[in-house]
């Protein structure tokens, strides 16, 4: 019997016919979500999304071919952003197909956000966030952190996402902004419903240790000064400290300046607060500040004063001094742990 061959890019030519017609453009913009991806992972959409700078309602329709826009991530810097072209208002498109065992099922859909948008799902209106105007003055903008939605799915296989989204360049050139947000767009983010991360809520943890940062401080007057009780003291204080200006920020997440302020007191009190805690482990395993500390501590100031003067660009020396801190506390908690200091384990286990 003789087999008819057929040469692979024919092959090919008939599979991609065989899809339905559809107006998306290109399998660089198409994401691919099965329900066992979604169990797995959060699906986060910010890279390759069709772009076009402007205003036009048909763009929301999932029928648009918008094969021709530029394609980007959907958050840049401030020196990726299109400036040239900006005209305070632009449109981000996306395609997500979805596997059978996804139909008719509810996903939770979180905007991690700077600025005005509205959010379009197969040409319906999803949500919008803030205030799109035509009147600057009256567009109202938010910086949203995991922000949740729920997005119903049907049987469709198909999904356009469109995103119009606003921001003014007089709020590019506010100050604050640009000192409190090295980034400019948007990341939207998948989960299964019901398994989106909240934003964690900080105000009923600020009472407990302010209370107990007060009582350490009362033990070290009452007990013959010893100074890792004030160490401690000042270690849970700070910690306060951090967790009032989260919760200062989130209360004004439209307010630049509060973010700026959650970002320089936030994390100075934090970077202060792991130095303390060294000195509290210190006092404790050793009887004395050893010169350790005293490194931390001067390397501590300038990370402090980039983060007041650069807090978008101070992110990784913030981390590098805490990450640093907890492993000099860790290798203390060893060696004590392998000389055998009295209660060394119950300090090692409660860090």
């Amino acid at each position: 019997m003789k087999v008819l061959k057929i040469p692979g890019n024919i092959l090919l030519f008939i599979a991609l016919l065989s899809f339905p017609k559809l107006s998306y453009s290109h399998s660089s913009d198409t994401v691919f979500i099965s329900a066992k991806s979604i169990q797995e992972n959060t699906i986060e959409l910010d890279n390759d999304w069709r772009y076009h700078p402007g205003d036009n309602p048909r763009w929301a329709s999932p029928d648009y071919n918008a094969a021709d826009w530029d394609l980007i991530k959907s958050i840049m810097y401030f020196k990726d952003f299109p400036t040239s072209d900006w005209e305070g208002i632009g449109w981000f498109r996306k395609v997500i197909v979805i596997d059978s065992a996804l139909y008719n099922k509810t996903l939770d859909l979180r905007i991690h956000h700077y600025g005005a948008s509205e959010i379009y799902v197969n040409g319906k209106l999803q949500c919008g966030i803030g205030k799109i105007s035509s009147n600057s003055d009256e567009s109202q903008l938010l910086h949203l952190c995991l922000d949740s939605v729920p997005l119903e799915l049907d049987s469709n296989k198909y999904y356009a996402i469109a995103v119009r989204y606003l921001i003014p360049e007089s709020t590019i050139e506010n100050p604050w902004y640009y000192k409190a947000i090295s980034h400019i767009g948007f990341i939207i983010r998948l989960d299964e419903l019901g398994q989106s991360r909240k934003a964690p809520e900080y105000i009923g943890m600020m009472g407990p240790l302010l209370s107990l940062s007060i009582l350490f401080f009362l033990l070290f007057i009452f007990s013959a000064k010893q100074k890792e009780f004030l160490y401690y003291s000042i270690y849970l204080f700070l910690l306060v400290i951090a967790l009032f200006f989260i919760c200062n920020w989130q209360i004004s997440q439209n307010d630049f300046l509060n973010l700026y302020l959650y970002m320089v007191f936030h994390r100075s009190a934090i970077v202060l607060a792991v130095v303390t805690l060294l000195a509290c482990f210190y006092t404790i395993f050793c009887q004395k500040l050893l010169k350790p500390f005293w490194y931390f501590l001067a390397v501590s100031i300038p990370i402090i004063i980039h983060n007041v003067i650069h807090p978008n660009q101070a992110i990784y020396s913030y981390l590098g001094v805490n990450i640093l801190v907890g492993i000099e506390i860790t290798r203390i908690i060893i060696i004590d742990l392998k000389s055998k200091i009295r209660h060394a384990w119950v300090i090692g286990i409660a860090h």
